[in-house]
C-alpha cells in the first residue's frame, strides 16, 4: 500500500464543537434509526467504485458494501451482534466506541474513508478510542441546503467537502476534495435515506 494511502487512512485530527453547529445538528438525526441505500465513486489515488446500504437499528450497524477499489472486487460485510463485530464472518471483539465513530465518521467525513480503512483490514477509525477530540472543522457553513466546510490535518487543510442536504435536512450527496502533499483524491458519494430501522 502506497504511503500516501496509509496517511489518509490515519486521518486523526480535531473537532471543534463551538464553531460546527450545523454538523452536530446533522449527527444528532442519526443517533437513533437509519437505513442509508448509497453509491460512491472516488478518481485520483485512489480509484473506486461503490455501492452499498449501512444501518443503524436496536444498537447494531451493519454495513454491506459491494464494487471495486484498488483495481479490485470488494465484497465488505460488517455487522455487530452483542459484543462482536463481524467482519466477513470473522469474529473479533466489539470496540467500545464502534456505533459512535462509524456514525459520527459518517456525517463528518463519508462513508469512504472507513470504507478504506476496512478493506485494508484496519477497525473503523476511532472505534477504540473515541470521537471526543476528533476532526476539526473550523467554519462550517450553510448555503441555502448545501454545508461547505475544510477538514484540518494538524494545521495542514486536508480536504474540502460539499454536502448537499434533502428537505429534512439529511444528506443526499457529498463532494470531497482530499489533498494528499501534491495530489488530489476526489470522492462522491450519493445517500438515500431513510430514518426507520430497517432490518
Amino acid at each position: 500500500m502506497r504511503p500516501k494511502i496509509l496517511i489518509y487512512i490515519n486521518f486523526i485530527v480535531l473537532f471543534d464543537v463551538a464553531s460546527a453547529g450545523p454538523m452536530l445538528d446533522l449527527e444528532k438525526k442519526f443517533s437513533s434509526q437509519f437505513n442509508v441505500s448509497f453509491t460512491i465513486k472516488s478518481v485520483g489515488i485512489i480509484q473506486s467504485n461503490l455501492f452499498g446500504e449501512f444501518r443503524y437499528c436496536k444498537d447494531e450497524i451493519d454495513l454491506d458494501v459491494r464494487g471495486e477499489i484498488f483495481g479490485e472486487d470488494i465484497l465488505l460485510a460488517l455487522q455487530t451482534n452483542d459484543q462482536d463485530l463481524v467482519l466477513n464472518n470473522v469474529k473479533i471483539s466489539r470496540p467500545t466506541y464502534l456505533v459512535e465513530a462509524m456514525i459520527v465518521g459518517f456525517a463528518r467525513m463519508g462513508l469512504f474513508h472507513n470504507i478504506v480503512r476496512l478493506s485494508g483490514g484496519h477497525s473503523p477509525d476511532h472505534a477504540d478510542v473515541g470521537i471526543e477530540k476528533w476532526i476539526n472543522i473550523p467554519v462550517v457553513v450553510q448555503s441555502g441546503d448545501e454545508l461547505i466546510f475544510d477538514l484540518f490535518l494538524f494545521d495542514r487543510k486536508a480536504s474540502r467537502t460539499q454536502l448537499l442536504l434533502d428537505t429534512r435536512g439529511l444528506p443526499i450527496k457529498r463532494t470531497q476534495t482530499i489533498y494528499l502533499g501534491d495530489e488530489e483524491l476526489e470522492v462522491t458519494e450519493l445517500y438515500k435515506v431513510d430514518m426507520v430501522c430497517d432490518v
